[in-house]
């Protein structure tokens, strides 16, 4: 028989043990087939295997390894009992454990029994036959720790029951409860045999059972006596189990252990979270995470720790691939592996998290106070509580325990209690902790009825005084001498060097690392952190003295580190000299640093205190240019050349050498001398067009990308083409807003004639022919949604330059939008933008993300080190520190600066009075909206959702015209009555006018207006189709209507409309800079004549306050593109509520 192949060594050798120990029992034969019960570890399993003349056929087993579908050891045994020359037995068929069905739903239904949810709590309970024939299950380790009580009849019958999760299911049960039925499905799944179960010596009543079997003819008097006493039963088996059992026990584990400290670098970190269980109750656990700079989540604890153990290498992902020796950890990680190597939970089960219920507790309270940076999502705490534990005397001579005193708490460990609320982790201490958890053992749970008698008061009252701090256990007093010998630490102990104490400390000094010499421990070398561990270890203990010369030493480091960058071909090579240290030494003193600690041991035995700024200086540095200390030990470090500005940025002295510092000097001067303009535009450009194309090739030259953020309307469209225009071996990509495609297409047509132009849209046919010919451009340009559409073709293609023109359309750096853009390739990147910011910081970070990814860090790093510090205002460093990083790459100029020839802009405020109607409506609507905004502001801590911004729109329609939040209304209002006046006023000066609205309704009220007047004009939208834009674009510069309404959103950008010399903004928005936009429309390059632009505020309303706003706002975008230093908070809850106070 050639089985053997089929199964694991060690699961062969195990079945061959099983055989020889004749653990098979039972083997029948049927045909090809044999059958057989093994008693395996705790339960009997069936198993049957098929041979045929290749050998084995098939093998089943009921055991949960076999179900996974592995050959386990109860197959294995059954072979070997099957070998050749070993006697075939006859088929026997034994007695199994089976309650029948029929007995089993007289108590329950077939859906509950067979369905239960419970199922995998009920796997630990223990079956024994009684004296009297009758057997007995008891299952103590069920859901929730609820214990589980059946006694059957011999005949296999039920007799009785009970179940702790209930006063009636304890007492006088007469259905199953869910854990019941758990536990009878559990019993009939295992097949015992009968002839296995033990057989205990004790009859009724039992010592740690409080059934008693049901009498076949049973009256009601008989009934109640026996559940009287089942109940007394219970109660009296409880106190006096625990009563005998107060007895400390001797064995502790080991008081510490310090690791000796070894090179390192893979850290642990906690995070504490609540894990659901089955029944949805949220049970307070450790998640953990492994890595260096990236960290990784560890699936599986125990897999994790066998790793450990056997030094195994394993890969985590693409940035951790290790060996998980003692040398790759640091050494808070290690100290955290020890503590959860000793957890016997993580030895037995398979889980990525480790329960609290379940761990050491008093070791990682301890680990995380002393290494806080290591625990996410957790504040810890400390408390002092006394339980206030009273005796009360009852009737009959009986006592009762008061425990009203105590609040209980969630856990108990082998020094404190804890709690855990929320994320607020607390370590509570009582007077004697042993005392109180046996007393908590009475208490918790279904059984808080602590009723004694007289025999039982001594040893209750024994327990109360300990728990109450009033009967002291004694202690040893004991005194720890720490000095300098030599080369080594050494450690005296004084006092009772017999006591318990004593013994428990020297066995963790051995585990430490130390030896005895001479009457006193020693530790080889003289380690500061250690020394320090250890210090804080014996205080716990006794009254610790250490010596000046031991304090002492350590060597001093006080010169400052020296940072040298020069150039490379296309990248920077920095190199860094610190206190005469080599790169590797300065990498591992890095690393101490990064960890917290103190102290770091040089390779020449040496200690030294990390002390000294320039280490955080230093470690700064490195944080910031994304250095990791790997690349620090290689002595030199090479850097991608747009870090350059970083570098010129940073708190410690770079010294740059010549060539390195003409590119710097090249930047700020926005020169590309050599760049020879095309012929074609060299008649064209302004001279600020000309600066603007030289440093768009000039961040070319060096392979860096950027943002050209002129002014709207200063021709950034006409200088991109520019340094397009010659390139003829690479198509580029402008992706742009739909409204813009041709008017790329129109302005390439005019300056550049020669310049092959594709627009890519229309049918998916259509797009597909274009993207397959794309060889055949200089340039094609497309849409942001055709982006979207067609990702899977433009991921495969390579472009010269990839543009984004109004760039803001990526702000969002979760968009599918902003994510498609970042996967194209090509070898440039540019952004154009007249407002790169318009809200927050997190938008400049996305278009950088999309120009020079990693260039201002991980979004979250970003925001923790720059956004954060400068919204809050908290420091201006953060403010000029992004700054210096971001303006070598933003060019801005204003139309202001450079276009001394453009006409006048004149802004005017058109206030609009609501009629007294109007007025009342609008007072009580604002009235109500204020009440119920500061009621949901107040319910959800202040934070405006979506709920908010609802009821604050509604306002904003009011003012528009009441039609628009009141149904039913059917006049006209009285803003729609005041634009179509000024619509007139400016029509008979022969003006063209642009009106501009947040709302579409607002757009269909004055398009209704106009009709009934037979006034010309046209809309545009969002729904609006890109060539019916783009004609209506050409018709109102042509002259052939006079009003254009536009939707603020859908026509707020890429529109060149200069025949326009009136802008009407009807409803002011939020953000000024859309505004802006919009404005820029017509007052831009073109524009021959004045711009009016009249912003139409209801009087005393929430649009007069959005504007007030809007004025007393800095915006984020003057800050960081204009340069003027102030910074935007965000928009608090106070300055919310002040759009509601009436002046």
């Amino acid at each position: 028989m050639n089985w053997n192949d089929l199964f694991l060594p060690h699961i062969l050798k195990r079945g061959e043990r099983y055989f020889k120990e004749g653990r098979v029992i039972g083997l029948s034969r049927k045909g090809k087939t044999y059958s057989a019960y093994v008693d395996g570890s705790g339960s009997t399993y069936r198993v049957s295997v098929r041979l045929d003349q290749d050998g084995l056929g098939q093998a089943d087993c009921s055991c949960p390894y076999a179900q996974s579908g592995m050959y386990c050891k109860h197959m294995a045994a059954v072979l070997y009992a099957l070998e050749p020359g070993k006697e075939k037995p006859e088929a026997v068929v034994l007695p199994i454990l089976k309650v029948p069905e029929k007995e089993i739903l007289r108590f329950t239904t077939k859906a509950a029994y067979q369905r239960n949810q419970y199922f995998t709590y009920a796997q630990h309970f223990e079956v024994r036959q009684l004296p009297n024939g009758m057997y007995r299950i008891r299952n103590e380790w069920g859901y929730m720790e609820e214990s589980q009580e059946i006694l059957l009849n011999n005949d296999l019958s039920i007799n009785n029951f009970s179940c702790t999760c209930n006063e009636e299911q304890m007492f006088a049960a007469q259905k199953f409860c869910p854990h019941l039925n758990a536990v009878i499905a559990a019993v009939n799944g295992k097949n015992m045999l009968l002839k296995n179960i033990p057989v205990l010596k004790s009859d009724f009543p039992l010592p740690d059972c409080h059934l008693l079997p049901v009498p076949s003819a049973e009256t009601a008097a008989e009934k109640e006596v026996r559940l009287t006493r089942q109940r007394y039963q219970y109660y009296a088996n409880q106190t006096a189990f625990y009563c005998e059992n107060l007895v400390e026990s001797s064995h502790r584990p080991p008081l510490f252990q310090i690791e000796p400290p070894e090179e390192s670098g893979v850290e642990l970190q906690a995070y504490l979270f609540y894990e659901s269980n089955e029944a949805a109750v949220s049970q307070p656990a450790l998640y953990f995470k492994i890595g260096t700079d990236f960290a990784y989540k560890i699936k599986n604890l125990s897999q994790f720790l066998n790793r450990v153990e056997e030094d195994e290498f394993y890969r985590y992902g693409q940035k951790l691939a290790f060996a998980h020796k003692r040398s790759a950890f640091t050494e808070e990680a290690w100290r955290l592996i020890s503590i959860l190597r000793h957890c016997r939970y993580l030895s037995e089960y398979s889980f990525g998290f480790l329960p609290l219920a379940e761990a050491p507790l008093d070791e990682l309270f301890d680990f995380f106070s002393e290494n806080p940076g290591l625990l996410y999502d957790a504040t810890l705490t400390e408390s002092e509580q006394n339980p206030e534990l009273r005796i009360l005397p009852l009737d009959y001579g009986f006592y009762q325990l008061d425990d009203s005193g105590l609040t209980k708490p969630m856990f108990l460990a082998e020094r404190y209690a804890y709690r855990i609320t929320g994320q607020v982790w607390e370590r509570i201490v009582f007077p004697d902790m042993r005392a109180l958890e046996e007393v908590l053992y009475l208490i918790t749970g279904a059984h808080p009825h602590i009723i004694f008698d007289e025999a039982s008061r001594p040893a209750v009252q024994a327990l109360v005084d300990r728990a109450n701090g009033e009967q002291e256990a004694e202690t040893e007093p004991l005194a720890f001498k720490l000095d300098l010998d030599k080369d080594s630490i050494r450690i005296e102990i004084e006092g009772d060097h017999h006591s318990e104490l004593a013994g428990q400390l020297t066995e963790a000094l051995e585990l430490s690392g130390c030896f005895l010499k001479n009457g006193a421990y020693h530790f080889s070398g003289v380690d500061q952190q250690w020394l320090n561990e250890l210090t804080r270890e014996l205080e716990n203990y006794g009254e610790v003295w250490v010596s000046e010369e031991l304090k002492a030493y350590h060597k001093v480091c006080r010169a400052a580190p020296a940072l040298h960058v020069r150039q490379k071909g296309s990248v920077l090579k920095l190199d860094i000299e610190f206190n005469d240290m080599d790169a590797k030494e300065i990498a591992a003193i890095l690393r101490s640093f990064r960890r917290k600690r103190e102290y770091h041991k040089l390779k020449s035995g040496e200690t030294i205190k990390l002390d000294l700024p320039s280490w955080q200086e230093l470690s700064d540095f490195a944080e910031n240019q994304n250095i990791l200390p790997e690349e620090l030990a290689g002595g030199e470090v090479e850097l991608p050349m747009q870090q350059l500005f970083s570098l010129a940025a940073e708190k410690l002295p770079v010294h740059f050498d010549e060539d390195v510092q003409a590119i710097r000097q090249r930047f700020e001067a926005h020169r590309m001398t050599d760049f020879v303009l095309p012929a074609a535009a060299q008649k064209l450009l302004k001279p600020y067009q000309v600066e603007g194309v030289r440093f768009l090739k000039l961040l070319e030259s060096l392979n860096l990308n950027g943002i050209l953020a002129d002014d709207m309307g200063l021709g950034k469209t006409l200088q991109t083409l520019t340094i397009l225009a010659e390139q003829q071996d690479k198509p580029s990509l402008v992706i742009c807003p739909a409204s813009l495609i041709y008017n790329w297409r129109d302005e390439a047509a005019r300056f550049f004639p020669e310049m092959k132009v594709a627009c890519v849209l229309g049918t998916k046919e259509e797009r597909e022919r274009l993207w397959q010919a794309a060889g055949e451009y200089q340039l094609l340009v497309t849409g942001y949604d055709y982006l979207l559409r067609d990702l899977p073709e433009l991921r495969v293609m390579s472009f010269y330059y990839v543009i984004l023109d109004e760039s803001q359309r990526i702000k969002n750096m979760q968009t599918k939008s902003a994510k498609a853009a970042k996967l194209l390739t090509s070898e440039h990147r540019l952004a154009l933008s007249g407002t790169p910011i318009e809200n927050n910081l997190a938008e400049l970070w996305s278009v950088f993300d999309f120009l020079m990814p990693g260039y201002l860090y991980s979004y979250a790093r970003f925001r923790k080190k720059l956004e954060l510090p400068i919204v809050r205002g908290e420091q201006s460093e953060a403010a000029a520190r992004l700054k210096a990083l971001t303006s070598p790459f933003i060019l801005r100029r204003l139309k202001k600066d450079v276009l001394t020839d453009l006409p006048e802009k004149v802004e005017k405020v058109f206030t609009v009075e609501l009629s007294a109607e109007e007025r009342r409506v609008y007072a009580a609507l604002e009235a109500s909206v204020s009440r119920t905004i500061r009621s949901m502001l107040g319910e959800n801590g202040g934070e405006i959702g979506v709920e908010v911004l609802a009821l604050l729109t509604r306002l904003r329609l009011m003012c528009c015209d009441r039609s628009l939040a009141e149904a039913g209304v059917l006049q006209t209002g009285s803003k729609v009555k005041a634009c179509i006046r000024l619509v007139l006023e400016l029509m008979s000066q022969n003006q063209q006018i642009l009106i501009f609205s947040s709302f579409t309704k607002v757009l269909e009220l004055l398009a209704a207006e106009l009709d009934r007047l037979h006034l010309s004009y046209r809309i545009l939208w969002g729904s609006t189709p890109k060539e019916e834009r783009h004609q209506a674009v050409q018709d109102f510069q042509a002259g052939r209507f006079g009003v254009f309404l536009i939707s603020l959103k859908a026509g707020g950008t890429g529109l060149n409309l200069t025949e326009a010399q009136a802008v009407i903004h009807f409803d002011p928005w939020w953000n000024k800079a859309a505004m802006n936009q919009a404005t820029d429309r017509a007052y831009r390059i073109g524009q021959r004549q004045s711009v009016s632009v009249y912003s139409m505020i209801v009087a005393d309303s929430i649009e007069e306050r959005i504007f007030e706003l809007q004025n007393k706002k800095w915006s984020l975008a003057e800050q960081f593109i204009d340069g003027d230093g102030k910074a935007l908070k965000k928009l608090s809850v106070e300055e919310f509520m002040e759009l509601f106070e009436r002046k």
